[in-house]
């Protein structure tokens, strides 16, 4: 039976997702997300080489990394970025299709265009919003144009809840889509694509939007296909531990697809939460 709990790669950024994965496997863990990381060549070769040895692999976001750096948006109004974003993510669904978990999940998109230095980052006050259902409804669009190709291909398509700090919410609305559950709905209800809950990016949201985290994941609890499981101080996306915070794990669903520690730190730290997910999720 294949593991529902998986390990991403994006805390390991000094290797690329290969790599990253043989280190991580030295933990008695076999099951990997690839997300981020340094880029690589070959990477259907090398992930079936992981595959063929018992690696259970799936992909996110910003993998696989592409050798020109660019801020993925699928919600931007520039025409290129707009391109290389819609062409990204129909890459890794294709690559998504050769392995044997055919997944994709991917972030929703944003009100504005960052620079890579920026993500996590106050945006400047430049970028307030002018028209934020425009911006909605383009990613509404591309989304659904992504669901009807990964569904060509057999793939499972996700899409993440975005983290939004409150420096960059201006005038009561967040400049990231999908921060809350009610955007998070229209995007479901919308494209019928599956729902990836990021409890580190939803516990910033709330507490920046005003929201109650307790109700919002109670909410979500019931919209969410998958977790990326992580803790922080509520203020930014810090990718600590989750065996830390029970308040968290108290709202979660033990009946999702799959479950993601995305916890950046020391190997110990994140083996000890894969195994203490592993041992939660068989509580009845």
């Amino acid at each position: 039976m294949i593991s529902k709990v998986f390990v991403s790669t994006g805390g390991i950024r000094h290797l690329n997702g290969f790599d990253a994965c043989i280190e991580l496997a030295e933990l008695g863990i076999n099951s990997f997300e690839l997300s981020g990381g340094k880029y690589f060549s070959d990477v259907l070769t090398k992930l079936k080489f992981l595959e063929e040895r018992g690696f259970n692999i799936q992909i996110h976001n910003y993998f696989p990394v592409p050798q020109n750096p660019f801020v993925l948006n699928l919600a931007s109004r520039d025409d290129y970025i707009s391109k290389i974003s819609i062409e990204h993510c129909k890459k890794s669904i294709d690559l998504a299709s050769n392995l044997k978990l055919k997944r994709f999940s991917v972030h929703a998109g944003f009100c504005i265009d960052p620079s890579t230095k920026e993500l996590g980052q106050p945006f400047s006050r430049k970028n307030l919003i002018k028209n934020r259902d425009s911006f909605l409804d383009r990613f509404i669009q591309r989304v659904k144009i992504l669901k009807s190709f990964a569904d060509s291909k057999e793939v499972e398509l996700y899409i993440e809840n975005n983290v939004s700090i409150m420096e960059n919410i201006f005038d009561g609305q967040p400049l990231l889509l999908g921060s809350d559950y009610e955007e998070i709905k229209i995007i479901k209800d919308l494209t019928n694509v599956k729902i990836l809950i990021d409890t580190g990016h939803l516990i910033v949201s709330a507490n920046s939007m005003g929201l109650d985290e307790k109700e919002e994941l109670k909410k979500l609890k019931g919209l969410a296909n998958a977790y990326h499981l992580s803790s922080n101080n509520r203020l930014r996306d810090q990718n600590k531990s989750i065996s830390n915070d029970m308040e968290i794990c108290k709202f979660i669903s033990k009946n999702s697809d799959f479950y993601t520690i995305e916890v950046y730190s020391k190997k110990e730290v994140i083996n000890k939460d894969y195994k203490f997910i592993s041992n939660y999720l068989k509580e009845k």
